[in-house]
């Protein structure tokens, strides 16, 4: 549900899957985005979807603000919902959600496609040897930077408004980037907070958390003029870091100003990866029928705590 500026990669994601999905339809209100459906049968009315196409699950891709009233009919119809990050604009949509695919039995998953880096992988597969060699005892802290070119000449581009501002739509990418670093439920405290708007429009903001020994810092920014997406860690007994470089998919060891590649993915443009890695784990997920209910609450939390 959502034929938006991203459905070209969901759905080539999504057809690149072949032994785990059929993309049986798509829907947009618009009429209009007909043209980018690759699914066999396109509706522009949702109920009808829901009762004439052959569905067991439904990805909903549409503005934020729209993700319960979409999901609530959808996880009625008895069909299990994917949902693209964040889950909502405020945590308790996101609580009502959850507690209605709990009382319809259906599975509610969030979709953190941020999270599926290659660079993400390479660490968590490496981590145990890199720590090894370099002298990296425990992860101490995790500083996150995402921006993206949203504010032109003080004016946010149209139609990103409707992301709900630079820190519902990127806070929440870093977020789900550090907890799969650390335990992000593991009594993480907002400890300091600053913002800027553009009518009532986060595009800048400067969140830190502490909890379980592990200070995170992340920076959100719509008006730097730049799309620069990293994650850089900090380790006891190190004069070295680790920089994720989200943006060119590579992994970089940062010692005195200088810096070396670890690794660096170039098989394919970055969210294809991570469309695809995030659909891939969902298959498995759905199979075993696994919420990420209270992964996502924590997420959610955080995103809309107040210090």
């Amino acid at each position: 549900m959502g034929l938006g500026a991203i459905s070209p990669i969901q759905q080539d994601a999504l057809l690149a899957l072949p032994a785990l999905y059929e993309l049986s339809a798509a829907c947009d209100t618009d009429g209009s985005r007909a043209c980018v459906c690759r699914a066999p049968a396109f509706y522009d009315d949702l109920v009808q979807m829901l009762a004439e196409a052959p569905l067991d699950a439904v990805l909903i891709s549409t503005p934020p603000a729209r993700h319960m009233s979409v999901a609530e009919v959808c996880m009625r119809a008895g069909k299990d919902v994917l949902l693209e990050k964040p889950a909502a604009l405020c945590l308790a949509q996101a609580e009502r959600m959850y507690r209605t695919a709990e009382e319809t039995g259906v599975l509610l998953r969030t979709a953190y496609h941020a999270a599926y880096g290659a660079e993400i992988g390479w660490f968590l597969k490496n981590r145990a040897r890199l720590a090894r060699e370099y002298g990296w005892e425990n992860l101490r802290r995790i500083r996150c930077t995402f921006c993206d070119p949203y504010v032109c000449e003080g004016r946010i581009r149209a139609g990103r408004e409707a992301l709900g501002g630079s820190w519902a739509d990127s806070g929440i990418n870093a977020l789900s980037v550090a907890m799969r670093l650390t335990d992000l439920r593991a009594g993480f405290a907002e400890t300091e907070s600053a913002s800027e708007q553009i009518v009532g429009c986060t595009v800048r903001a400067q969140k830190v958390y502490a909890g379980n020994g592990v200070t995170l810092e992340i920076r959100t920014a719509w008006d730097d003029g730049r799309n620069y997406k990293a994650t850089e860690l900090f380790f006891d007994g190190a004069r070295t870091s680790l920089l994720l470089n989200h943006s060119l998919q590579q992994a970089e060891l940062l010692t005195d100003g200088r810096r070396r590649i670890l690794f660096r993915h170039a098989k394919e443009e970055r969210l294809a990866h991570q469309y695809r890695a995030l659909f891939s784990d969902y298959a498995a997920q759905w199979r075993s029928r696994s919420s990420d209910r209270e992964e996502t609450l924590a997420l959610h939390r955080m995103l809309f705590a107040s210090p």
